[in-house]
């Protein structure tokens, strides 16, 4: 049986990368191998058709028909299967070839299988070379197959199998798979250009569970054909069952590796490509350039007109990308408003730059939104293999940086310069150990405490994580959690932080301490369908009710994708797990579409609360704020709270809860779990530099500033 990748099932002679154009130029090694073996398949299944080719006996005809009816349907229909990144399709065909094989004359087992590989091609649209090739190899396969059989047995009749004949069927199984899978490993070894005999056994065990496996059962299927053709139905059952089982594996591969909005490659799917293209570029030595790409100003697209325009632009961004660039490289989107290319096997730096420029005017033509022109505005940034990095991780980073030079500037295309990179080696220390250091648990957590503005009282912590990196110091998230989302690691690190988060939790709760805790997720963590599983297997692992956890996601988190995100809520709060709105005010959604959000407190900026006291428009805004999440059910959390001042006029407006320095900062969990045993202090009485609160409020637990 032939195994095929990629777009092209029918042929081992070309395996099609996702988005990552084959080396130009022949390979004339591959070239002479694919003749030689047409050449010679042709050849026998010439003589084998012309000397060989006999009429069956009349009693054998329906059998026959019904083994070569499923011959071709095996062939039309291989199981497709994922397979290192590629896709791989595995036809059935060779079963029923070896059967027609064992029963009759290879003459018309080459023949059926010959007609079955002609018509795969026409339904398929493959080339024709890549036909005759296929029908070769099949011809040579089956050729082998019948040389073994024939040398215990001339045929397996309709009567009890002696043992010679058994033999032989192995025989025969054992020889189309062995010759099968040096013809077409040897080709896909000269594609890949890698060592043909090191190819072959690499590859030899996979190939003989699926392949090898899978041509031992022909005369299984003679057995139930003869007994009654209906068993041969019975027989495929579990084939179909398997075939279907890949099908649906490889939609949901798919979905966990594109972008739901625009279908194409993720951020984890472009690294892979990225990787295979760094291989290929270094036995070629070739360049390959990574482009990333972001829209100016769409949050005003969003904020104006409304996230459905900004879907449709989303879209468009994605069809003129793709257009643009056709067969020269792979576009991909990183999430939100930015997207990446891949140019891989380029001749020069300047191709690349070419590319990129032709990339950019494209871009400035105006959008069509509902029957009217909408003129944006893009930045690029472009880093090159070898020249800025032979890293992926370094190459995704540098084009970063070019990008924010480009935005910054204005530009519209920038080359990454490591003069323009200021925070170069800082960075890249961050992307190349932030693995490591969740496996050697330097990421540590703080934890802020949360006053009610009414009582004084503690009433939740929350979680925030710090990296103890051992040269750099301490490393705040605001600068490594966007490399973790760019490497990938994103997820990685947030079921960290649950897992450290819970492990405190059940830790407080055996010492009486009962304290909800918060954690931030990102916009890739609600993009995440299992992360509602993992929530709640954390929690029973570590006996933590639910209603001790709160969740903090950004409107920013929440609008990018807004459909999956509210999916992953709702889950979690099935789960009565608390939702909170973080930095509210300075996203793009508005308080009307809390309505349709699992939403159970939001969490006022702090950009809005810092000059409260003295700015009129912060005030309105704030109370607004107030006044409407309340008619809405919503508790309200005022970030950033530093002073009396602003305390006493929250606590006179309604809000809920206060978090800030007045409070206290983040700290760690002896010092939370010292505070919650001090009872009854007076926060004024805890620091000189802290104004004294309202003295008729009475303080349970003391309040660190």
């Amino acid at each position: 049986m032939a195994v095929s990748a990629a777009v092209d099932q029918s042929s081992p002679f070309y395996v099609a990368v996702e988005g990552v154009s084959p080396s130009p130029g022949p390979n004339w090694r591959l070239v002479g191998y694919a003749g030689l073996v047409s050449l010679a398949g042709l050849g026998a299944l010439a003589w084998l058709v012309s000397n060989e080719l006999r009429q069956p006996a009349p009693s054998d005809r329906g059998t026959l028909a019904l083994v070569a009816a499923l011959l071709v349907v095996g062939m039309l229909f291989p199981i497709a299967m994922e397979r290192h990144g590629e896709r791989e399709a595995v036809d059935i065909s060779g079963v029923f070839a070896c059967a027609l094989l064992l029963r009759w004359d290879p003459a018309f087992a080459v023949l059926m299988q010959a007609v079955a590989a002609l018509l795969h091609g026409a339904v398929h649209r493959v080339t024709w070379w890549k036909r005759i090739f296929n029908v070769a190899q099949y011809t040579l396969a089956l050729t082998a197959a019948a040389w073994a059989f024939h040398r215990f047995a001339a045929s397996m009749p309709p009567t009890e199998v002696n043992r010679d004949e058994f033999i032989g069927a192995l025989a025969a199984a054992g020889a189309f798979f062995l010759a099968n899978h040096a013809l077409t490993g040897v080709a896909f070894a000269l594609i890949d250009k890698v060592p043909v005999i090191s190819s072959l056994i690499a590859d030899l065990g996979f190939q003989a569970s699926i392949n090898g496996l899978a041509a031992t059962s022909a005369p299984l299927v003679l057995v139930a054909a003869d007994a009654n053709p209906w068993l041969v139905v019975v027989l495929l059952l579990p084939l179909a069952a398997v075939h279907r089982s890949a099908n649906l594996s490889l939609r949901n591969d798919h979905q966990a590796r594109h972008d739901s909005l625009t279908g194409l490659p993720n951020g984890g799917r472009f690294r892979q490509l990225l990787e295979s293209a760094l291989t290929e570029g270094a036995h070629d030595d070739r360049a390959v350039a990574v482009v990333m790409i972001d829209i100016d100003d769409f949050t005003e697209v969003n904020n104006t007109l409304g996230h459905h325009v900004g879907d449709l632009v989303l879209r468009q961004m994605a069809d003129r990308l793709h257009d643009t660039l056709g067969d020269a490289g792979t576009v991909a989107r990183f999430g939100g408003d930015e997207f990446s290319l891949l140019l891989p096997s380029l001749r020069s730096p300047l191709e690349a730059a070419q590319l990129a420029e032709r990339v950019l005017r494209d871009l400035e033509t105006p959008f069509e939104v509902e029957g009217s022109g909408l003129d944006l505005k893009a930045s690029l940034g472009l880093a090159l293999y070898p020249q800025h990095g032979d890293d992926v991780d370094v190459l995704i980073q540098r084009a970063d940086v070019a990008l924010n030079v480009a935005k910054k500037n204005r530009a519209g295309l920038e080359i990454y310069s490591s003069e323009r990179d200021q925070h170069s080696r800082r960075r890249l220390a961050m992307f190349g150990e932030l693995r490591q250091a969740m496996v050697s648990h330097q990421l540590t957590m703080r934890y802020q405490p949360k006053a009610d503005l009414r009582t004084g009282r503690l009433v939740g912590v929350e979680s925030l994580v710090r990296w103890q990196h051992p040269t750099l110091g301490v490393i705040l998230p605001t600068e490594f959690i966007a490399l973790a989302e760019h490497t990938g690691l994103i997820r990685q690190l947030t079921e960290y932080v649950l897992e450290e988060t819970a492990k405190q939790s059940q830790a407080w709760r055996s010492a009486r301490l009962d304290l909800p805790i918060s954690v931030n997720l990102s916009a890739k963590d609600l993009h995440d369908s299992s992360l509602p599983n993992k929530v709640a297997r954390l929690l029973a692992i570590w006996g933590i009710p639910s209603e001790f956890l709160v969740v903090e996601v950004t409107e920013t988190a929440l609008m990018s994708e807004p459909e999956r995100a509210v999916d992953v809520l709702d889950e979690l709060h099935e789960l009565r797990i608390r939702i909170s709105m973080d930095d509210f005010g300075t996203g793009y959604s508005s308080l009307t579409q809390l309505k349709r959000l699992p939403v159970d407190e939001i969490k006022i900026d702090r950009s809005f609360i810092t000059n409260l006291e003295t700015d009129k428009n912060d005030q309105i805004i704030v109370r607004s704020t107030i006044e409407l999440a309340r008619n809405l059910g919503l508790e309200v959390v005022a970030e950033g709270v530093e002073t009396q001042g602003a305390w006493n006029l929250l606590s006179d407006w309604g809000c809920d809860f206060a978090q800030g320095y007045l409070i206290g900062r983040p700290v760690t969990p002896d010092e939370i779990t010292n505070e919650l045993r001090t009872p009854f202090v007076d926060l004024a009485q805890r620091s000189t530099t802290v104004i004294e609160l309202d003295r008729s409020a009475t303080y349970s637990r003391g309040l660190r500033r």
